[in-house]
């Protein structure tokens, strides 16, 4: 039973392992503006080759970012977060990156191997596959000593329309897997009351959230930031 269970997963690893390198096949298809909506030439990758199957995804994902972006520039949403909601094809490929994800972390599936996919990661090989431990520089008295203290090691307090009250550095990340360019990537901080204190903690890179600040390194990564901000 356990072998049949191991070999089902991997099957499953390798399904959205294989969408999800078609998705990113699909980037000459892709037109990007300049405020991060897509818009898909889905005759042009069609005649390419790309499945029916592939295409109505890449549909739904497109049309979920673009529905999320327009609620942030429009102000009408606190977060970026994309809705399934009526789309089979993204519903059921996010249950399968979850399902993978949670296997990753947890030793049940190998990584992906270098070279294999993308530096910044992906919903098959999310980079990093855990959040990252939380390091502490000191007890202040006040939250704005803690807060100098973090703008003092090169942080700013995060854009308003990720909506969390924390600070972000741009960074690069360097994995296996390669490079992920800056500020693709940031260095999060908090502060959180320890007693009559407040603490300031750093935790060391994770997909940066302010994805209006950069260019996207791929066409669907604020779809995918998203989801790994939901789930990790």
């Amino acid at each position: 039973m356990a072998g049949n269970r191991a070999a089902g997963l991997e099957a499953r690893q390798q399904r959205l392992t294989t969408l999800s390198q078609q998705l990113l096949l699909l980037e000459p298809y892709v037109t990007v503006e300049p405020d991060h909506t897509v818009t898909l030439d889905v005759g042009a990758a069609r005649n390419a080759g790309f499945s029916e199957e592939l295409l109505q995804l890449a549909q739904e994902m497109a049309g979920a970012q673009n529905e999320a972006v327009e609620r942030f520039l429009s102000k009408k949403a606190g977060s970026l977060t994309i809705d399934t909601s009526g789309r089979e094809s993204l519903e059921h490929f996010l249950d399968l990156a979850q399902e993978a994800s949670d296997a990753l972390a947890r030793g049940y599936l190998p990584p992906a191997k270098a070279g294999s996919t993308h530096a910044c990661g992906t919903f098959d090989n999310p980079v990093p596959k855990v959040a990252g431990d939380r390091y502490s520089q000191g007890l202040f008295k006040t939250r704005a000593d803690a807060a100098a203290k973090l703008v003092g090691l090169g942080f700013h307090a995060t854009a308003w329309y990720v909506n969390t009250p924390d600070y972000t550095r741009g960074r690069s990340y360097v994995s296996t897997w390669g490079t992920c360019s800056s500020p693709r990537f940031r260095d999060q901080g908090t502060i959180n009351t320890n007693g009559s204190k407040y603490e300031a903690k750093i935790q060391y890179g994770e997909c940066n959230p302010e994805v209006f600040s950069y260019t996207w390194p791929y066409w669907n990564w604020g779809a995918y930031c998203a989801w790994w901000h939901a789930t990790h």
